[in-house]
């Protein structure tokens, strides 16, 4: 008895190791002052606590009761270690039944998971009524870069504008057809989101009309958002530093204009900054 009781106290610390590792990876990602070497760091102690708790005698005693918690970091690491313990049907039955703040957090595990066999049942989820359920269906596949054109065709032009972000990013590089049907009218969306990532997805699939919009939408001043700013940072010439510049001198542009000029690289961008 006491022996169950040890296993059960490590097996909840590992999970509990498990979540807060998750979020401090999650924050390296995109921390400003984290070198790869430091976020490998973090992700090999996260590895090693979701490796500790990947243990059948852990499945009912641990990882279930996690989803109860209603602590999201605690649902993440519960989902990734049933993943790679085969319990792939149950975890998706959760994904379904899931508050909105809960499926975002089951979805990260969905996307991360090296589970073999996710394809078909997440394909399975875009058939069903529940929209948002689709929608986080359709993220996962496109983030796991396991989408057909058919799928992302239909999706191109779905009611949905997260729909159709999903489905731009699972398509890149964009198929010609969809260049030159498709991307035309999401280039003149009226959503900034739809607009902003048919922009960089126009640009890697070497679309003259995405750097056209990018300029235009930049030089307009208007309804701006940091992926135009940071594009025309990273691909413009003088005259577009020049610009982005100037629209620095705006104060409730700053934030935005100063964040892209860093992807620069040039002086004039530099000297903005400092």
């Amino acid at each position: 008895m006491r022996i169950a009781m040890v296993l059960l106290d490590v097996l909840e610390e590992h999970l509990n190791e498990a979540a807060f590792q998750w979020e401090q990876w999650e924050r390296a990602l995109v921390a400003p002052d984290f070198t790869m070497e430091k976020t490998a760091a973090v992700e090999e102690r996260l590895r090693a606590h979701l490796e500790g708790v990947e243990d059948e005698s852990a499945v009912e005693t641990v990882l279930w009761p996690a989803f109860e918690s209603e602590e999201l970091p605690l649902i993440f690491a519960a989902a990734y270690a049933l993943l790679t313990l085969g319990e792939v049907d149950e975890v998706l039955l959760r994904f379904r039944r899931a508050e909105p703040e809960a499926r975002t957090v089951i979805r990260r595990a969905l996307e991360l998971s090296e589970a073999p066999g996710l394809s078909a049942p997440l394909s399975g989820l875009l058939k069903l009524e529940d929209l948002d359920l689709q929608v986080h269906a359709l993220e996962t596949l496109a983030f796991r870069k396991d989408t057909s054109p058919e799928v992302l065709t239909r999706f191109l032009v779905h009611e949905e504008p997260r729909a159709r972000v999903a489905a731009l990013r699972g398509a890149l590089p964009l198929p010609e057809e969809t260049v030159r049907r498709l991307l035309p009218p999401l280039l003149d969306s009226s959503s900034p989101d739809i607009r902003a990532i048919a922009m960089e997805a126009g640009l890697m699939s070497g679309v003259g009309l995405a750097w056209d919009t990018c300029r235009k939408v930049v030089r307009s001043r208007s309804t701006l958002s940091p992926e135009p700013l940071v594009l025309i940072a990273m691909g413009g010439d003088d005259d577009d530093i020049s610009l982005l510049v100037d629209l620095a001198e705006t104060a409730e542009l700053r934030p935005m204009v100063l964040w892209a000029l860093g992807f620069s690289g040039r002086l004039a961008a530099m000297e903005a900054c400092l």
